[in-house]
């Protein structure tokens, strides 16, 4: 083995290895190792095995794209994008992935698809984006298989739909344990997109890809134990699963904790703790959290009474569609609660409800007429 593979050795071994194996890997990368430097690099970007330094190792990674190495190039095109310890630059972004993609980096092939899919750091173009994404694909990167599925799935980018094109991507991604793809395969078995609809299969790929981390794969389990309509309904583990996903972030997950608080479905009824809960999801975009935030501040249930906070949630989630915000808005103008009363506004609010899945709601804007 040379001095790389030795000082990476060392690093998995005692604190007195590790130290040793840090020693080899400063010496290298002084000497302009490009695998040393964006090895050493990444390690203080995640704070793995030294203290974290975005600065250091943003410093490192440069030194090893600079050479023109594609790895490293990656690297930096990646800290370009989200802002890691440079300023964000989406356009020093695309060029750092085009230079490493050049160079055979299939990762920054499928990163470079992004950009042209998102229009970010040059013109969108969506053939490009799935020409790359395919490239990337077909040289194993299970990013952009699930990518390919999830275009073929709901024909994207012009593409048409071809379920069966679908999971065959989705599946390619899996044999990577690639816990998205997972998921999909188990949504194309409980729906029967491409393949028959075979629920025991559908729950099979929901539970490899929640072991594995998935959020949206939780957020179905938590669906299919809470509505009975596969296992025997038990709330109790609805709620498990949805706090798993809560706790990785997902805004649906959060919903639902929130929810079983409320109700007491699963765990014990806590108003407090779904204000909170509700308060992640809403911060996230989440319609219906913010419209049950609204609501929570509006009656002062598990939080102090707020109406200035409760219109300002409303609004939120009216500009995202909620029909209910919309009604519970309108209300609040028809009566003057805390907004001066306007039954213009109020019935236009009504009408928008109405227009927007509450058929009710005309009713009510029917009633102001005059």
């Amino acid at each position: 083995m040379g001095e790389f593979e030795d000082a990476v050795s060392l690093l998995e071994g005692t604190d007195q290895q590790h130290a040793e194996g840090l020693r080899i890997l400063r010496k290298l990368t002084e000497a302009g190792d490009c695998r040393a430097c964006v090895r050493l690099g990444n390690m203080y970007l995640d704070g793995n095995g030294v203290n974290r330094d975005l600065q250091e190792g943003a410093r490192l990674i440069k030194v090893a794209a600079d050479r023109g190495d594609p790895e490293g190039l990656f690297v930096l095109g990646t800290l370009y994008e989200y802002g890691d310890g440079v300023e964000q630059d989406m356009r020093k972004a695309f060029e750092c992935y085009t230079k490493a993609s050049d160079s055979g980096s299939v990762d920054a092939t499928y990163a470079l698809g992004d950009l042209y899919a998102n229009g970010a750091g040059t013109e969108k173009d969506g053939r490009k984006a799935v020409s790359l994404f395919r490239s990337a694909a077909l040289r194993g990167n299970p990013e952009a298989q699930h990518m390919m599925g999830v275009i073929r799935r709901y024909g994207l980018e012009g593409e048409s739909v071809d379920y069966t094109e679908a999971m065959e991507w989705f599946c390619r991604s899996a044999e990577s344990n690639y816990a998205p793809a997972q998921c999909d395969i188990g949504e194309m078995f409980e729906m029967g997109l491409g393949v028959n609809a075979d629920m025991e299969k559908a729950v099979k790929w929901y539970d490899l890809a929640a072991v594995n981390g998935d959020a949206r794969a939780l957020c179905a389990l938590g669906y299919l134990y809470d509505s009975g309509t596969y296992f025997e309904r038990n709330a109790k583990r609805s709620f498990e699963c949805y706090l798993k996903a809560a706790n990785l972030g997902d805004d649906y997950g959060q919903l639902n904790v929130a929810q079983a608080y409320m109700d007491g479905d699963g765990v014990e009824a806590d108003p407090s703790e779904a204000f909170r809960w509700y308060s992640l999801s809403a911060a996230q975009g989440n319609p219906y959290a913010m419209t049950n935030l609204g609501n929570l501040y509006q009656t002062g249930t598990g939080t102090e009474k707020d109406l200035a906070e409760a219109v300002r949630w409303y609004e939120e989630a009216v500009e995202a569609g909620s029909a209910t915000a919309m009604f519970l808005l309108a209300e609040m103008y028809e009566k003057g609660e805390y907004v001066g009363k306007d039954l213009k506004k109020a019935r236009k609010l009504y009408l928008m409800a109405s227009e927007n899945g509450m058929p009710e709601a005309r009713e009510e804007a029917d009633r102001l007429v005059g």
